[in-house]
């Protein structure tokens, strides 16, 4: 059996189920996305330099891990919310960071990570069964909380978009272009997972 394998089954039951399929398929995705924030920091290293944002980001690379530690423990449930959230929640974190850090401020800092979070929002669908309509419907709650949420935040933090000293005046209509795009794909993702359940 290789590692890769032996990861992936990490914390499932010995009877063939499917909550073994969704623990098999989060230990999967928590690697993939180790994987990808590792391969986004080496390039954030590469053109920006060990800046604390990316030393951060590369910090980073255990947070999608430690859904493997909550299966190996048989929270599988803990383990597929957390990973859900964890990214739009890691994102937001390196937003706000990123700022407070910033040598000259640009409008892309204010875009970059809430695209993260756009992406992010499918994998509710990805770790769970619509069958498992509060755990999912929880995950992908939060998700819009902290996308909608972004400015207000960022405004708390005394790091909003024109508390910096940007003055786009149309930049406030990207709330309803974020919302309207987590719509679409949050749509089009639940009825295509639908379909392949129903099927």
């Amino acid at each position: 059996m290789s590692l890769f394998d032996t990861i992936s089954n990490i914390g499932i039951a010995p009877e063939n189920s499917i909550p073994n399929r969704y623990i098999k398929i989060t230990n999967r995705v928590s690697l993939l996305i180790s994987a990808f924030i590792l391969m986004a920091a080496s390039g954030a290293v590469l053109y920006f330099g060990f800046t604390p944002t990316v030393l951060l980001t590369l910090s980073f690379v255990l947070v999608p891990l430690l859904a493997l530690g909550l299966n190996y423990l048989g929270f599988s449930n803990i383990s597929r919310v957390f990973l859900s959230i964890s990214i739009c929640l890691a994102c937001l974190v390196l937003s706000l960071f990123d700022k407070m850090h910033f040598i000259v401020i640009e409008e892309a800092q204010f875009y970059e990570f809430r695209v993260f979070m756009l992406g992010a929002s499918i994998l509710p669908f990805i770790l769970f069964s619509l069958t498992e309509k509060k755990l999912w419907i929880l995950s992908l709650s939060f998700n819009l909380s902290l996308l909608l949420l972004h400015d207000t935040i960022h405004n708390l933090f005394n790091l909003g978009y024109f508390q910096l000293g940007l003055k786009n005046p149309e930049y406030p209509f990207q709330n309803f272009v974020f919302a309207s795009s987590f719509s679409i794909l949050v749509g089009c993702t639940y009825f295509l997972k639908r379909s392949f359940e129903k099927y």
